[in-house]
């Protein structure tokens, strides 16, 4: 059935049983309002819903709290499964803490959370991340490490490392002080600024390297330099290496020593040898006089003789001149004989000696590059994106 409702629009009505709850479908949705006004001046309905709201407000707030309460703190923990967690403003997590005082800005304050996740976030900034760098001219800088953490904050250490994606942080907190009226936090950003700064100044070529490690001064109010901390930093397994030196050191003077008791076996053994070429040689001369005195007598028996230009010489003669002969019909002599054989000099390596601390640190500084309280390179390219702005910049936020 068709019936006309209000000022005649069709509605489609269904006849038969009404379940409870139900609205009956020939009646209108919205039913008219009275128009009398209350004594403010408000329509009942009106004041109805701003009830209502107030209503869903509180519970809400009553709903954010019991939330809370069954919350736990979860603070700088690592997760079960992991070993070891790293929390840093650096990369990966540089663009969530820019912008929260960025949105409060944006939005107008009117929506406290980026405010409150930026008050409790920088409160633990300001605690484990932020370090002084010992430079050697002792500038009063800060810069944005990285916490490294194993399980919870007992077992946590600072690396002091500095990336230039932590070069906003200063700016940030710059814009916090004043929002979030911090004035305390004014100077901490001018250092952030500060250290960002001679980070680039440190550099032959003007430019911050993407990452490197310094030394994390022990006092924040007093840094003068030090150059045996500098050089622990940058030799770090100085004392492991030096055992290794000296045991290096141990086995050359053993090697030393063999190669003395071997040249002096040689030494030896070549005098023995020029010994019996001098008993060879006298042994032939001898030899050969003997000969000499042979042959004068057998001649002087020949010419003695009247038939001595007519006989043969005794095979035993021939024997012995064939004897004397080698295989290339040449007169072996006894020196030829005696002539010893001629021993190569054995080639012996001898390795460079182990650098001393002072050598290793120094060759690492100069093939390295590094300038002064610059530990090592994490990364050596370098990336634009901003330019750290000066402490004159900060003021002019007022």
């Amino acid at each position: 059935m068709i019936t006309d409702v209000g000022v005649g629009t069709p509605q489609k009505t269904i006849t038969g049983v009404k379940h409870e709850g139900d609205q009956r479908m020939d009646e209108p949705k919205h039913k008219p309002v009275p128009a009398a006004l209350d004594a403010a001046g408000t329509t009942g309905n009106a004041k109805q819903k701003l009830d209502k709201r107030e209503v869903g407000k509180t519970a809400q707030a009553q709903s954010r709290k019991t939330i809370e309460s069954h919350c736990e703190a979860q603070g700088m923990t690592s997760p079960a499964h992991a070993s070891r967690e790293t929390f840093t403003l650096g990369g990966q997590s540089d663009s969530m803490y820019e912008y929260l005082p960025k949105e409060h800005m944006l939005l107008g304050g009117v929506n406290p959370q980026y405010r409150s996740m930026y008050e409790k976030s920088i409160e633990v900034v300001k605690k484990h991340l932020l370090f002084r760098p010992m430079t050697i001219d002792q500038q009063d800088i800060l810069m944005s490490g990285a916490l490294e953490v194993k399980g919870d904050l007992d077992h946590a250490r600072l690396i002091a490392e500095a990336t230039h994606l932590t070069c906003f942080a200063g700016g940030m907190m710059g814009i916090g002080s004043k929002i979030f009226n911090r004035p305390e936090e004014m100077e901490l950003a001018e250092k952030l600024v500060e250290g960002c700064v001679w980070a680039y100044n440190a550099t032959t070529t003007g430019i911050m390297p993407e990452g490197f490690i310094a030394v994390a001064c022990e006092d924040g109010k007093s840094c003068a330099w030090n150059e045996t901390r500098y050089w622990d930093a940058i030799d770090p397994y100085y004392e492991s290496r030096e055992k290794q030196r000296q045991k290096t050191m141990e086995e050359e003077e053993k090697r030393k020593a063999e190669r003395k008791a071997y040249e002096e076996k040689l030494r030896k053994e070549e005098e023995e040898k020029e010994k019996e070429m001098a008993r060879r040689e006298d042994a032939a001369k001898e030899e050969q006089k003997k000969k000499e005195g042979e042959g004068n007598k057998l001649e002087t028996r020949q010419l003695g003789a009247s038939d001595a230009s007519n006989k043969e010489i005794p095979k035993n003669d021939k024997k012995d001149a064939n004897d004397e002969r080698g295989k290339d019909g040449n007169k072996k002599g006894a020196e030829e004989e005696a002539t010893p054989t001629t021993t190569a000099t054995e080639f012996v390596y001898v390795p460079p000696p182990p650098l001393t601390r002072e050598q290793y640190v120094k060759n690492r500084i100069v093939e390295e590059r590094l300038p002064p309280g610059f530990v090592s390179y994490e990364s050596r390219k370098y990336i634009l994106r901003y330019i750290p702005c000066s402490r004159d910049y900060l003021n002019t936020l007022d």
